[in-house]
């Protein structure tokens, strides 16, 4: 297992028709847009870009933007939670936890969920960041939260190796499984089944009313940060580290669709998946990183486009999809602009700092934050 400190925290057949849930254009209320953790929208927002304004935080960002209802959330290293207008850049509310929040925050029904490193899941209001729970259930939390049938459900990190879910009203814990491994991925959920991986290498597909377990595939991979997405009876995952494979699995007991293996040897680092109707897109490399298009039902490679080089961290920015264009954030401190049909970079937009939090994609306008602390709203 790496040291955490140093690591941010069924085949279908043709008949059938495909179907995915691809989000409507204004609220991405959780980390990859929607509990499918697809990463996807309809919007058309089209290059060039402009930075309409920019908000700094007190430390360096590593949380990634939500939008609901006309205003951004986000983490920072600071320790606070942050709620800024979506169309002005100006701060409405903080909220000071004890330790940096590097995860995503989940907004639903007027609240904020979001865990601290400091061990806590907290609940605040939306409005104007009070605290309405805390519950402390240890570990140095990076995993981003998700909602089902009233319970909140993610993972813990370091030193604790398991998946909890707490009750959205009260923050009770209601149920709690154990991992091999820390968990730093984030819970993905479809058809009422709960998707996770953990550093061990080990996906575990989960009842999310109870947590028990329903199937698990082990991979020889190290899964940090990377997400798996879940569409059409597809499960998608790279686990990274030293298994160089993105892997489709049955999302109904885990059978292996197909695998792609990234040529080379050694390390590899990995985005979060996003899926759109027809295609998987991730980002993975090591040094030099590639955003990667691969046709969803076959792991045929569509086209792969060299979109900078790896940082120090660990980890990668992980790609929001719109209706025409594929947006990246870099390890050089650039927002990408590549076209969903031949992968050409379509334009670069140059931020302050490497992009290590992951772009998000509403309506007409994209949100982005750098390793520097500054949350860019673009459009």
């Amino acid at each position: 297992m790496k040291n955490p400190k140093l690591t941010i925290c069924t085949l279908l057949t043709l008949s059938i028709t495909v179907v995915v849930a691809i989000a409507g254009t204004m609220e991405w209320n959780m980390f990859r847009q929607g509990p499918q953790r697809l990463g996807a929208t309809d919007s058309q927002l089209r290059p060039p870009l402009s930075v309409r304004w920019k908000f700094k935080a007190e430390g360096p960002i590593y949380s990634s933007p939500v939008v609901s209802a006309g205003v951004v959330y986000i983490g920072s290293r600071d320790n606070n939670i942050y709620a800024v207008d979506a169309t002005t850049g100006l701060k409405k509310w903080s909220f000071k936890t004890g330790d940096w929040v590097d995860s995503t925050p989940l907004v639903q029904d007027g609240r904020v969920y979001v865990p601290s490193r400091d061990g806590a899941m907290y609940a605040l209001s939306a409005a104007g960041g009070r605290l309405i729970w805390k519950t402390d259930v240890g570990g140095t939390h990076c995993s981003s939260p998700i909602a089902y049938n009233g319970k909140i459900i993610f993972g813990s990190g370091f030193p604790g190796k398991f998946v909890v879910a707490l009750d959205m009203e009260t923050g009770k814990e209601l149920w709690k499984y154990v991992t091999g491994q820390i968990v730093y991925s984030s819970p993905t959920i479809f058809n009422n089944a709960l998707y996770i991986g953990a550093n061990d290498g080990k996906y575990t597909a989960l009842n999310p009313d109870d947590g028990t377990e329903k199937w698990s595939v082990q991979t020889s991979g190290g899964i940090f940060l990377s997400t798996p997405a879940v569409t059409n009876g597809q499960v998608f995952a790279a686990p990274g580290d030293f298994d160089r494979n993105i892997y489709s699995w049955a999302s109904a007991d885990g059978k292996l669709l197909w695998k792609y293996g990234m040529p080379g040897q050694g390390e590899l680092l990995v985005s979060s998946p996003a899926v759109d109707s027809t295609t998987v897109y991730i980002c993975a490399g090591y040094p030099v990183i590639k955003l990667l298009a691969i046709e969803q039902q076959t792991g045929a490679l569509l086209w792969e486009t060299e979109i900078g080089a790896a940082t120090q961290h660990g980890y990668l920015s992980s790609p929001a999809v719109g209706k025409e264009f594929v947006w990246a954030g870099t390890g050089d401190g650039k927002l990408l602009a590549l076209d969903k049909v031949n992968g050409k970079i379509a334009s670069e937009t140059a931020l302050d700092s490497p992009v290590l939090s992951s772009p998000t994609l509403t309506g007409d306008r994209i949100f982005a934050a750098s390793s520097e602390g500054i949350l860019y709203a673009l459009w």
